[in-house]
């Protein structure tokens, strides 16, 4: 298990000494803004609609914008989760791919490390990445929080958050096990 560690903290070291990390970082948090931004002024849209018509008289998809849990956070989760079926190929495409490339993969297998510490390190090595990526999208149920009113007391139901955010997290590291599995099949990072 050491030796898994090992190349793990390997990989999160390459991973975070290029740019490719902070561009991913970027390109997640840009999209996401994007998509918190349009959902909270449909939110707030719906919200003054309610207020003049009442919520009997509006269609009934307009139920769910009745809290910012299920009007925001939830429908957030939504696209980040199709952001992150992108962004997963993107970091696990250089795991082995790169080595086989680099003509060092047969020196990896040479070291005296199992296979399977191997695998487990570059797969524990891209899920701490893609965690981290996923982890900045936390600032957005925060901010909601901070700013958010409601009069009930708390502005969002945080077990919904809680649960929704480690869903999400364990959906990065499926995707990124898929990326690792089809990383080890080729040589080309672009495949």
């Amino acid at each position: 298990m050491r030796n898994a560690l090992a190349i793990a903290r390997k990989e999160l070291g390459i991973y975070f000494s290029t740019p490719w990390a902070y561009v991913v970082f970027t390109a997640m948090l840009g999209i996401s803004s994007f998509f918190f931004v349009n959902l909270l002024a449909t939110f707030k849209e719906v919200q003054g609609l309610a207020r003049v018509y009442g919520w009997a008289r509006l269609p009934p998809e307009y139920g769910q914008f009745k809290n910012l849990t299920d009007g925001i956070v939830v429908q957030l989760w939504d696209v980040i989760g199709v952001v992150t079926l992108f962004v997963a190929p993107f970091l696990s495409m250089r795991l082995f791919a790169e080595e086989k490339r680099n003509r060092t993969f047969e020196l990896l297998m040479t070291a005296p490390v199992r296979p399977w510490e191997i695998v487990l390190g570059k797969y524990l090595g891209g899920v701490g990445v893609i965690w981290a990526t996923l982890g900045l999208t936390i600032i957005f149920p925060l901010t909601l929080s901070i700013f958010g009113s409601s009069e009930s007391g708390t502005a969002l139901e945080w077990s919904t958050v809680a649960l929704g955010f480690g869903g999400l997290l364990l959906w990065g590291a499926t995707c990124l096990g898929v990326g690792m599995f089809v990383s080890a099949l080729t040589e080309s990072q672009m495949l």
